[in-house]
């Protein structure tokens, strides 16, 4: 098969298989290093127990369904192109990965005697053509799916499925449900990234200095080291008038190294746990989605779309932010891609039969289109909201750092805007600030209607607002307070 020559990966060949309904048998475990197998016609590719292959990744032609019933190995991702169908059908737990940017992969591996069964343990989809369909739940790891540059789809196929982390880099991410099964996504969005680099550790200066707040500093003093966090971006003397005893500058976190790192080290991550949560890609199909509450009062952001006309969305407590998508810009020397001061925008929609919202804050914010009914029960709804957050590392793939702000749009066109009937119980409040279409019912709960004239010229504000606590109010009655 001329495979892999011990280091040598070129010495693997790439293989063209062509001819109906064929079978393939591996009775050794292949390692065909730079070599892969291009699939003309559909195939099946079944290995004896135990044996598995490795390459640089496997094509399958369109119009072809190639069945693929080898397992990889650990630390090794299988490649998958060409707009054909690959079909996992294998035995057991799979320890190789996923990647993919082509075509339809469709994950149907088979629990082994002791019913245990994992397709891959990552599936990563990037370019934006591939589809990765789920044939049940338990086929790989929610938190192991990512998306990278222009992403691919993410069909749950009719199965209920739980992330606690989502890992999208653009717009191009897409979890769907194509299936006449309604799915249940549960995004329980309290994993954090775990990674924290070795913090650097400072030199106290005798004489004062600046500093970076929440960083680690030393000082040595008789043969002793001992370990302060900086509280403040300035300190003073520590010879006389003795800052390190002022708790307002700093923090003495012991004399032992590895203790004060890793007190740094937890102080971060539980910071990035109060971070709040931005997915930039899409929801759409056939599918309901529920947000729980989050840990630390964590927003969560969507600046992607959403396209479920016959589905609800959930929000339980905390923040829910729907709003459009600052365009990103090139980087100029080390600059974030996006800013809150930048007034180009990207307009998203948002389509839902309803959202529901429990104990929630909702925003409804610039450059976003929602089209959907909203129940609320002892929530706070915002439309027309100036509350926006970017992500610094957007477009880079990298992990989301949110930053929040306000952004007021200037255009008409970059107003948000709302169209659907809401429904106020429970000390809701809703604060209408821009472009609505629609009627509210409320009962024990209170309305504001603020006109777009009024934000433009505050003197007329007094008699530009109303607000009401109870009954039915129709579009029209809204719109009139709106011109």
């Amino acid at each position: 098969m001329h495979g892999q020559k011990g280091n040598d990966l070129n010495a693997g060949k790439n293989l063209v298989f062509s001819g109906q309904n064929g079978a393939i048998v591996l009775k050794d475990s292949v390692t065909q290093g730079a070599g892969y197998l291009e699939f003309k016609d559909s195939y099946t590719v079944s290995a004896e127990s135990g044996k598995t292959w490795t390459g640089a990744g496997i094509i399958t032609d369109k119009g072809t369904n190639v069945t693929w019933k080898v397992n990889g190995v650990a630390g090794d991702n299988l490649h998958k192109l060409g707009e054909g169908t690959l079909t996992i059908n294998g035995t057991g737990v799979n320890p190789g990965g996923l990647k993919t940017g082509d075509g339809t992969v469709v994950l149907n591996q088979q629990a082994d005697a002791a019913g245990n069964v994992q397709a891959f343990s990552s599936v990563n989809l990037a370019s934006g053509r591939p589809t990765v369909v789920l044939g049940d739940a338990s086929q790989v790891n929610p938190d192991n799916i990512s998306w990278g540059y222009r992403g691919g789809t993410l069909d749950l196929n009719g199965n209920a499925v739980t992330f606690t982390r989502l890992l999208a880099a653009d717009y191009g991410a897409v979890i769907t449900n194509s299936a006449q099964q309604k799915s249940s996504l549960l995004l329980d969005l309290k994993a954090i990234d775990t990674n924290v680099n070795e913090p650097s550790i400072g030199s106290i200066s005798p004489f004062g200095g600046k500093g970076t707040p929440g960083n680690l500093y030393s000082r040595n003093l008789n043969g002793q080291t001992s370990y302060y966090i900086l509280k403040s971006a300035t300190y003073g003397n520590t010879l006389w008038g003795n800052s390190l005893n002022d708790p307002n500058q700093w923090e003495f976190v012991g004399t032992d190294k590895n203790k004060a790192i890793q007190t740094v080290k937890d102080r971060i991550l539980a910071e990035r746990a109060k971070q709040p949560v931005i997915y930039h890609g899409q929801l759409t199909g056939n599918m309901d989605v529920t947000i729980p509450p989050l840990p630390g009062g964590r927003k969560a952001i969507f600046d992607g779309s959403i396209n479920m006309p016959e589905g609800t969305l959930s929000q339980d407590g905390g923040t829910l932010i729907f709003q459009g998508h600052p365009v990103i810009h090139a980087s100029v020397n080390g600059s974030a891609p996006v800013s809150l001061t930048q007034k180009d925008w990207e307009k998203r929609d948002f389509t839902l039969k309803t959202l529901s919202l429990k104990n929630a804050d909702f925003h409804l914010s610039r450059n976003a289109v929602q089209n959907s009914d909203i129940h609320s029960d002892n929530s706070h709804i915002t439309l027309g909201s100036s509350k926006v957050f970017v992500d610094k590392n957007d477009g880079t793939g990298n992990y989301v750092s949110a930053v929040e702000g306000i952004s007021t749009p200037d255009a008409v066109n970059d107003r948000s805007q709302y169209q659907g009937n809401i429904t106020l119980n429970n000390n809701s409040t809703l604060n209408i600030n821009s472009r609505f279409t629609g009627g509210i019912e409320a009962h024990n709960s209170q309305v504001n209607v603020t006109s777009p004239g009024c934000r433009a010229a505050k003197q007329r504000c007094l008699r530009e607002q109303f607000s009401f606590s109870t009954g039915w109010w129709t579009p029209d009655d809204v719109q009139r307070y709106l011109q």
